[in-house]
């Protein structure tokens, strides 16, 4: 029976093949910390509970979610790896739950702003760009009707 980080090794080997060196180097790194904390057992004995406390770990340890969520896709990338070659674990990749990550909201820009933007574009006094003032001008209206319905989404969910 293959231990976990024998089969790390060959998903690793995978990747390397089908993926960018970064890819490679930063799954290298997160399963190093994941065989480190579970001790290498085999693979038959790897557990929702073992993932679990490794991801209570990392949480106890102040890691971000987004963190969290780069240390467990790795483990679920290696188990969906495994799953396509017949190799069997007693989790399946799709019961490593990750934590939800919150989408950053910029500020929006107030209605003063906005114009001063869209007066500055139209003002230039310049003969080789007239040409292309209402062009900006369009450019700039759609971008801020555009930036303005995202924010409106967000903020009625």
């Amino acid at each position: 029976m293959k231990t976990l980080s024998q089969h790390i090794k060959n998903f690793l080997i995978y990747i390397e093949l089908h993926k960018s060196p970064g890819t490679l180097k930063r799954y290298n790194f997160y399963l190093d910390r994941f065989v480190a904390f579970a001790g290498d057992p085999d693979l038959k004995q790897l557990n929702l509970e073992c993932v679990d406390r490794f991801h209570k770990q990392l949480s106890d340890n102040g890691l971000s979610k987004s963190s969290i969520n780069s240390y467990l896709s790795s483990v679920r990338s290696l188990l969906v790896f495994c799953e396509k070659r017949g190799i069997r674990a007693p989790i399946t990749s799709s019961s490593v739950e990750l934590p939800s990550v919150g989408r950053k909201i910029g500020s929006v820009p107030c209605d003063e702003d906005i114009q001063k933007l869209l007066e500055a574009a139209s003002s230039r006094n310049k003969l080789p760009f007239e040409r292309n003032l209402l062009r900006d001008r369009a450019l700039l209206e759609l971008l801020v009707a555009s930036v303005m319905g995202d924010f409106s989404d967000v903020s009625l969910r």
